[in-house]
């Protein structure tokens, strides 16, 4: 069992064939709810599958059941992932059976199979299993040739993969799965579900056309559980707690939204006058950084806060200055109205989990190296590189990983951020962040 169900178990009377379905309920529409088996895998080559399921649904209203697969190497790399969220499997249906394609390689390993949940509502899972697709030996479409073409000059002028060998024998891989198929369609699923992951840079994403209009829907993001606003308390009568959580957004209304309101909290914490700041990253999957810096700015303090080493060398730098959060000159989100600390030297302590990724590891960078400052937790997700986006003639992205992070000094990331204190849970975190600042306060 895996993510955060509130319930998973057998069930004998709703099932599809035999005794037994197995039934998912979740009532939260934050996280998933799953239930897995991970068994060798070998492949001597470059295969095409399917895995089928039956899945029945009730009341699956935020986003989606499926059955999902993931194929990895011996180093844990993800070859291929598929979770049929393209067939949109919501809403209350009775049985029906799915099928989805997904590739595996000489590299592989390991497959786990497994029932999966977003969003809540129920859903029961029957009939599993996976059927070898034999490669086509048609001529590839010259339309995804030159597509496929295209992806990989944007891989070979930007990504931080620098072995051409490497990436040529992908192109090659691309265009054989995609032979005896001349649509658009199904070589983004090549390219999004197997392509992508094999860059091996653990950041980088795929999106199709529709995938970067819903991502730019304030309403979607939000009905999805992605873009989360932040909260704050009063902890321990004197420190002054904010959880920062995911906040995925492209749409300018929500983001000024949430910058305001995560002012809003510094102000009235603020005005308390705390003792200490603790800064909670331990739930923060990425999404919108400058979002997160801008309002976290006037805790921050102006300046550089890290930089990114671009795959050809290049340094950008990361700044905050009066409201203001962007690259060198470039302003990325402004803040006309920012807030003023009364007091800009307390102790803050930032919290990490090995959920803090992407954006969320760019806000606990921001604070490395400054005075008074100190992390505690357990080691971050590691997507500590920067995602450059670039749109293909259709309207598609490829978000790329396209240079290493790294801190005001310069300190290199590239991987999971360490803290300070580690501790076995974000509880633990908690409590030694609070007696950190106790101490200082104490000196």
């Amino acid at each position: 069992m895996g993510g955060n169900p509130d319930l998973c178990s057998l069930d004998s009377i709703n099932v599809w064939k035999g005794k037994y379905s197995m039934h998912i309920v979740k009532r939260n529409i934050d996280g998933y709810g799953s239930f897995a088996q991970e068994i060798p895998f070998k492949s001597i080559a470059l295969k095409k599958y399917k895995i089928i399921g039956a899945v029945r649904t009730k009341n699956v209203k935020e986003k989606y059941a499926g059955v999902f697969v993931k194929v990895t190497d011996k180093d844990g790399n993800v070859i291929c992932r598929q979770d049929m969220g393209a067939l949109k499997i919501n809403n209350t249906k009775d049985w029906n059976i799915y099928t989805a394609e997904f590739y595996t390689d000489e590299t592989a390993v390991k497959i786990k199979v497994a029932g999966l949940m977003y969003g809540s509502g129920e859903a029961w899972f029957d009939n599993f299993s996976i059927e070898e697709i034999p490669l086509s030996s048609k001529i590839l479409s010259p339309n995804i040739d030159k597509y496929i073409n295209e992806y990989f000059k944007i891989v070979r002028d930007n990504s931080l993969v620098k072995d051409t060998n490497y990436t040529n024998n992908l192109k090659i891989n691309a265009k054989l799965l995609c032979t005896g198929d001349s649509t658009l369609a199904y070589c983004h699923s090549v390219l999004k579900n197997y392509i992508t992951p094999k860059l091996n840079d653990g950041h980088s994403f795929f999106q199709t056309a529709m995938d970067v209009k819903e991502w730019q829907s304030g309403d979607k993001t939000t009905e999805e559980g992605l873009a989360n606003f932040a909260i704050g308390k009063i902890i321990d009568d004197h420190i002054a707690y904010i959880n920062v959580p995911t906040f995925v957004s492209l749409d300018s209304i929500l983001i000024k939204k949430y910058v305001d309101s995560l002012q809003t909290i510094i102000t009235k914490l603020d005005n308390q006058n705390p003792k200490g700041w603790i800064i909670d990253l331990s739930n923060n999957m990425g999404g919108n950084s400058w979002a997160m810096i801008s309002g976290l700015g006037s805790i921050l303090g102006n300046g550089t806060f890290g930089y990114s080493i671009s795959s050809n060398g290049n340094k950008m730098t990361r700044i905050y200055n009066e409201g203001w959060a962007g690259w060198d000159t470039t302003i990325m989100f402004k803040n006309t109205n920012p807030y003023h600390l009364k007091n800009t030297k307390l102790p803050i302590a930032i919290i990490y989990g090995n959920a803090t990724a992407s954006s969320g590891e760019v806000v606990a960078i921001a604070f490395r190296g400054m005075k008074n400052t100190k992390s505690f937790g357990q080691e971050t997700n590691g997507s500590t590189t920067r995602i450059d986006n670039f749109e293909l003639s259709d309207g598609a992205y490829l978000n790329l990983a396209s240079g290493v992070d790294a801190d005001r000094n310069g300190v290199l990331f590239g991987g999971r951020i360490i803290p300070d204190t580690i501790t076995k849970d974000n509880d633990t975190a908690l409590t030694e962040g609070t007696k950190w600042i106790g101490v200082i306060n104490k000196q």
